[in-house]
C-alpha cells in the first residue's frame, strides 16, 4: 500500500508539473514567430500574397481557443490592381477545444471579422479578380504529382474523383477532413467597392456599413444568415435575408430564397450619377420614389462567376422626373424576372397626369452585350401636359397615341447611339394649333400675288370662307411614321390633315434635337378649283392631282425653334411660267400694234376659228425657247 501511495503521489506531481509547463508554455509561446510560415502557406492557398501585422491567441480548458488576427492585407491580382483585394481590421476566432478532443469535430463558436475592405473588379474581358484566387499558381502546381495536379486543375462544376496512387494503381480515398460547425459567423463595418470595366467609363458601385450574421454554418449545409448594408449613403438602405450554403468540393458558393426590400426614396440619386454614367446622361430630377422587392429563388456563385439565377421581383408606386416633361411619371408599377443570362420586364405600366404607357421588353446577356427589346405604346396623353409651351412659337392640344419596337446594345453609351434602332408611330386625336389660321397664314404669305386672301376668299365654299375667319387650326389627323437608326430618328411620312389643306413632312431628328425638316402644304382638289376660278395664277402650282401645291421652306436647326413658310421663290417661278409668258406675249403685240389672231375672212361663215398670225407664233416659239418658261 505503501509503495502504491508513493507511486500516485509521484504520478500526479508528474501530472501536476506537466500541466504547469504546459500551461507555462502555452502563456509563454509566441504565435508570431511562425508568422512567416503561416503567411507563406496562406499566400499559396489563396494564390495572393498575404501579410498579417500581428498574431494573438489564448487558450483554456474551458473557454477553448481563442485566435486573433490583427492587420490582415490580401493583394490583388497585379493583372487588375496594384492596390490590395482585401484589407481587414481584425479576424476572431473561437474555438470549443475539448469538442475536437472529446467527439473529433470542429465546432468554432464564433468568428467575428471587424472593417473588411474588399475592391472587386469586373475587367473589360469580363473576368473578375476574385476568379484567379479560385486556383492554385501554376508554378506550384508544376511541382506537385500528377494525381494532385488532376485534382487542383478540375473544373469547379466537376464532382471530384478519387485518387489513384501510380505506383500501385490502387484507389485511395479522398482527404476527409473533420466534421467543421461554426455557430456564429459576424461581420461588421465592412466595405466593399465594386468596379465593372466592361462598360465606358467604368461602373462603380461603393457598398458601405455592411453588417452580415451567419449561423451556425456548417461544410454542405445551408445556413440563414441576414445582411444589411448601404448603397450609396450614409446609412443602411438595403436589408436582405436568405440561406447560404457552400459547396467545397466545387468552390461554389449558394443562395436561395432571398427577400430583399427596400424604398427608391432612401437612395440618394444625385451621388449615383456620379458613379453611373448612363443614369447621369438621363434628364432627371435628383429625386425618385418606389418600393422594390425581389425574391432569389436560387443564385450559384463559383470561381468563374456566377452560373445560376432564378429570381423574379417588382416595383409599385414608382416615381420618377424628368425634367423636360411637365408632369413626373407616376404610379410606376414593374414586374420582372431574371437568370443568368436573361432579364425580362414582363409588365411595365406607367401613369403620366392623364394619360398613360405600357412597356415589355427583355434584355439578353445583360452582364455584357445587354442587348434590349424594347416595345411599348403611348394613349391618352395630353399635348398641354407633356411640356410647357409658354417658349413654344405655337401652342397645340390634343391627345397624343403612339406604339415603338426598340433594340439597343448598352455596353456603353457609344454602342448604344450606333445600335438604337427600331420603328415609331405616333397619332394626335382631336388635334388643335392655338391662335393661328394654318390656311390665312399660308395665304398671306404667299405676297408674289397681291391681295390673295382675299380674292381667294370670294369664291370659297361659304363654310370655307368661315374657317379663314376662325382663331384656331382643327386637325382631322396627324400621324408620324419614322424608324430609328444609329440614334438618328427618321419621320419617313407626317401626314397633318384639315379639311381645308393637308401638309406632308419627312425629316430626322438626333438625340441632340437637332432637326432637318421638308415640308409640303396642299389645297384639296375642290378647294384648288375654286381658288383657280378667282386667281388663275395659281394654276401653275397645280399638280398632276389637280392640287395646288405651295413648296415650304427647308428647316434645319433645333427642334424647339422650328419655323416653316411658303418658299416665295419657287411659288414665283412657277407663277411666272404660267402666267407671265402670257402678260409678256400680250405687252409685245400691244408694243408692235398686232392682234394674236387673225379674223374670219370678209364672206366667210362666222363658224370659221379664228387663225392665228404668223408673227404670234413666232413670238410664241421665241418666249417658249427661254430657260424661264420651259
Amino acid at each position: 500500500m505503501k509503495i502504491l501511495k508513493i507511486f500516485l503521489i509521484t504520478f500526479s506531481v508528474i501530472i501536476l508539473l506537466a500541466g504547469i509547463g504546459f500551461f507555462i508554455f502555452i502563456q509563454t509561446f509566441d504565435l508570431n514567430r511562425y508568422k512567416p510560415q503561416i503567411t507563406a502557406q496562406l499566400s499559396k492557398v489563396l494564390n495572393r500574397d498575404v501579410t498579417i501585422e500581428k498574431l494573438s491567441y489564448q487558450f483554456s480548458l474551458k473557454q477553448g481557443l481563442l485566435l486573433s488576427i490583427d492587420g490582415m492585407t490580401i493583394a490583388d491580382d497585379a493583372n487588375f490592381s496594384t492596390q490590395p483585394f482585401c484589407q481587414i481590421k481584425s479576424i476572431l476566432f473561437d474555438v470549443d477545444v475539448m469538442t475536437y478532443l472529446r467527439e473529433k469535430k470542429i465546432f468554432v463558436s464564433r468568428i467575428e471579422i471587424d472593417s473588411a475592405q474588399v475592391q472587386m473588379i469586373r475587367n473589360k474581358e469580363g473576368a473578375l479578380n476574385v476568379q484567379s484566387m479560385a486556383y492554385v499558381n501554376k508554378a506550384s502546381q508544376s511541382a506537385e504529382p500528377a494525381s494532385q495536379q488532376s485534382t487542383a486543375t478540375a473544373s469547379p462544376n466537376t464532382q471530384p474523383q478519387e485518387a489513384v496512387s501510380p505506383s500501385t494503381n490502387v484507389k485511395t480515398a479522398p482527404m476527409v477532413l473533420p466534421e467543421l460547425t461554426i455557430k456564429s459567423i459576424t461581420i461588421a463595418q465592412a466595405a466593399i467597392r465594386f468596379v465593372d470595366e466592361t462598360l465606358t467609363p467604368p461602373l462603380t458601385i461603393p457598398i458601405n456599413a455592411v453588417d452580415m450574421e451567419l449561423a451556425n454554418f456548417s461544410l454542405n449545409q445551408a445556413s440563414p444568415f441576414k445582411l444589411a448594408c448601404a448603397l450609396w449613403s450614409d446609412t443602411q438602405n438595403v436589408e436582405l435575408a436568405g440561406v447560404i450554403q457552400y459547396f467545397m468540393d466545387q468552390s461554389q458558393v449558394k443562395i436561395s430564397d432571398v427577400n430583399w426590400k427596400t424604398n427608391l426614396a432612401q437612395w440618394p440619386l444625385a451621388q449615383m450619377k456620379k458613379d453611373i454614367a448612363p443614369l447621369a446622361a438621363l434628364p432627371m430630377d435628383d429625386r425618385w420614389e418606389g418600393q422594390i422587392d425581389v425574391l432569389v429563388k436560387n443564385m450559384v456563385v463559383g470561381p468563374t462567376g456566377m452560373s445560376q439565377l432564378s429570381a423574379e421581383g417588382k416595383i409599385d408606386d414608382g416615381k420618377i422626373h424628368l425634367k423636360q416633361l411637365k408632369y413626373p411619371f407616376e404610379n410606376i408599377d414593374v414586374r420582372f424576372d431574371a437568370n443568368d443570362t436573361t432579364l425580362n420586364f414582363s409588365e411595365v405600366f406607367v401613369r403620366y397626369a392623364s394619360g398613360k404607357v405600357i412597356v415589355k421588353g427583355v434584355v439578353n446577356d445583360y452582364l455584357k452585350t445587354r442587348a434590349m427589346q424594347i416595345n411599348g405604346a403611348l394613349e391618352d396623353i395630353l399635348i398641354g401636359e407633356l411640356a410647357d409651351q409658354s417658349t413654344w412659337p405655337a401652342k397645340m392640344e390634343g391627345k397624343v397615341f403612339g406604339k415603338f419596337d426598340i433594340t439597343a446594345k448598352a455596353a456603353s453609351e457609344a454602342v448604344l447611339k450606333n445600335t438604337l434602332a427600331g420603328d415609331v408611330k405616333v397619332e394626335i386625336k382631336e388635334g388643335k394649333l392655338l391662335d393661328i389660321n394654318i390656311l390665312k397664314e399660308v395665304l398671306s404669305k404667299i405676297s408674289v400675288i397681291s391681295d390673295l386672301e382675299n380674292k381667294v376668299k370670294e369664291t370659297l365654299p361659304a363654310e370655307y370662307q368661315k374657317k379663314l375667319e376662325l382663331k384656331d387650326t382643327l386637325f382631322s389627323k396627324i400621324i408620324f411614321d419614322g424608324n430609328i437608326a444609329q440614334g438618328v430618328l427618321t419621320i419617313e411620312t407626317a401626314d397633318i390633315e384639315a379639311d381645308e389643306f393637308l401638309v406632308e413632312a419627312n425629316g430626322t431628328v438626333d438625340l441632340n434635337e437637332n432637326l432637318n425638316l421638308s415640308t409640303r402644304f396642299f389645297f384639296p382638289p375642290f378647294l384648288s378649283k375654286a381658288m383657280m376660278d378667282s386667281v388663275p395664277e395659281l394654276s401653275g402650282l397645280v399638280d398632276d392631282k389637280n392640287r395646288i401645291v405651295i413648296p415650304m421652306t427647308p428647316y434645319q436647326g433645333k427642334l424647339q425653334n422650328v419655323k416653316i413658310y411658303p418658299d416665295i421663290g419657287i411659288i414665283a417661278t412657277k407663277v411666272l411660267r404660267t402666267t407671265g409668258k402670257e402678260e409678256l406675249k400680250k405687252a409685245i403685240f400691244d408694243a408692235i400694234g398686232i392682234e394674236e389672231e387673225e379674223p374670219p375672212a370678209q364672206g366667210g361663215q362666222t363658224s370659221e376659228q379664228p387663225t392665228q398670225r404668223p408673227e404670234a407664233i413666232l413670238i410664241e416659239n421665241i418666249l417658249d425657247s427661254l430657260p424661264i418658261f420651259k
